[in-house]
């Protein structure tokens, strides 16, 4: 049997209809496919209704299909093994192959000349020949959105931390330990770039007002038009640490050490504010649902209507750290110190939630494709649909701790210790399902 190549469809009148068109229109990287015999000594099959993009064409598998070689595929614990599929017109078979693929940017995939790569595995008898993968039943771009495969992509900030990721005028910034700043157009492939900190910790930066600005250690702040030529500030925090940044209602909010507040139009100009932490450090700030809201030290919870008037909450962390907020689905998820979790429908009210990080620290959580995403100590994620029952996921950063995951237009980026990111979701352009 082999494959066929799919058609556009005549008329939308089902929802698979529907769901086809759109696919064709994605085009590329497009693929939902699932495997068979992952857990028994048979070779694997392609399971009919797999549908995939390769070199700009839609195919689609109609029965089970057969992959040629798995025979002739030795029984190696070190060797990886891929299922690659070989177009032929309007038909498609698939194949097994050693040869290592390679990313294809315009494609959309893993290809080794026009053969698409789909999966990789181990044949072992270690292992009663099962295919050891992220996860068995790979689903992307509608079916994917459960973050089960995460990619290490490289980064250029060697060893030191990364702690924290933004997009903004086309472009990701990533800023970390030592003043290092990077930029990607894909958050794939990064270059470094010249920060204006020096030495000194970048923590947080974000866009807005058509400038990038970056907070961090010893009160620094710095501006970029393009994040890639900065230029320091002054700010209003003295040498005390910025923790955290965001961009609301036409003003940059910046918090940190000692409890200390500052707003901003531009990222230029800083003036002091009073915020209710008292000397306690503030994280993390964002804004959304109209509203500003702060986390930090002793779980303390503010909020303020305009960022500059700030009053404090009753959060649920105790006097356990919170590191991060983020908005989605109509609530508000904050993360923290010994795997706590917390929601709130409006940044006042709180209520505790059970997460699945253990006793691990959670330092970064982010809302994207319809689910929340959470990520911390030991390299541990997790996801949520609700922000309130979680399911932990394997990540790519083995025991190396997460600082931040952030999602933009499809793709999620993970980023932290010894420098390391990882993306999940690059398949297709973006998900507009």
């Amino acid at each position: 049997m082999a494959g066929s190549l799919i058609p556009m469809p005549a008329n939308e009148a089902s929802e698979w209809s529907d769901f086809v068109t759109q696919a064709v229109r994605q085009r590329r990287g497009f693929m939902a496919l699932s495997l068979s015999n992952y857990d028994n000594d048979d070779e694997p099959q392609i399971e009919a209704g797999s549908a995939l993009d390769v070199n700009g064409s839609l195919y689609k598998f109609d029965s089970l299909e057969s992959v040629t070689g798995w025979a002739a595929i030795a029984e190696d614990p070190d060797q990886v093994v891929y299922i690659k599929v070989v177009p032929a017109g309007a038909s498609i078979t698939a194949a097994f192959s050693i040869v290592a693929p390679a990313w294809d940017m315009a494609k959309g995939g893993w290809y080794d000349g026009n053969d698409r790569y789909i999966f990789a595995l181990k044949k072992w008898r270690q292992y009663n020949n099962k295919i050891t993968m992220d996860r068995l039943r790979m689903y992307q771009n509608a079916f994917q959105r459960d973050c089960g495969i995460w990619s290490i992509a490289k980064g250029v900030h060697g060893t030191d931390m990364i702690l924290r990721t933004f997009f903004g005028n086309g472009i990701y910034v990533a800023v970390g330990i030592l003043g290092k700043v990077s930029t990607s157009p894909d958050g794939i492939t990064w270059t470094i770039r010249t920060g204006a900190h020096g030495t000194d910790n970048i923590a947080d930066v974000r866009y807005g007002n058509g400038l990038f600005v970056a907070v961090g250690d010893a009160g620094k702040v710095s501006t970029s038009p393009d994040g890639i030529n900065w230029t320091i500030r002054s700010g209003v925090h003295g040498t005390d640490d910025i923790g955290g940044l965001t961009f609301g209602k036409s003003l940059f909010v910046a918090v940190g050490d000692a409890g200390k507040v500052s707003t901003s139009p531009d990222g230029i100009n800083w003036t002091a504010r009073t915020g209710d932490h008292g000397t306690d450090n503030i994280y993390k700030v964002i804004y959304a649902n109209n509203i500003f809201v702060a986390v930090g030290q002793l779980g303390k919870v503010s909020t303020s209507p305009d960022g500059i008037t700030w009053t404090a909450r009753t959060g649920v962390h105790g006097t356990d750290s919170i590191y991060d907020v983020d908005y989605g689905n109509d609530l508000f998820v904050a993360v923290g110190n010994i795997g706590k979790f917390s929601t709130s429908p409006d940044g006042i009210n709180w209520t505790a939630r059970t997460g699945v990080h253990g006793t691990d620290a959670v330092n970064g959580v982010s809302y994207g494709k319809k689910i929340f995403v959470a990520a911390g100590g030991a390299g541990k994620v997790s996801i949520s649909p609700d922000g309130i029952t979680w399911t932990a996921r394997s990540g790519a950063h083995a025991t190396d701790a997460i600082q931040d995951v952030f999602y933009n237009d499809g793709l999620y980026i993970a980023a932290g210790y010894n420098g390391k990111f990882s993306i999940h979701g690059y398949m297709v352009e973006k998900d507009k399902l």
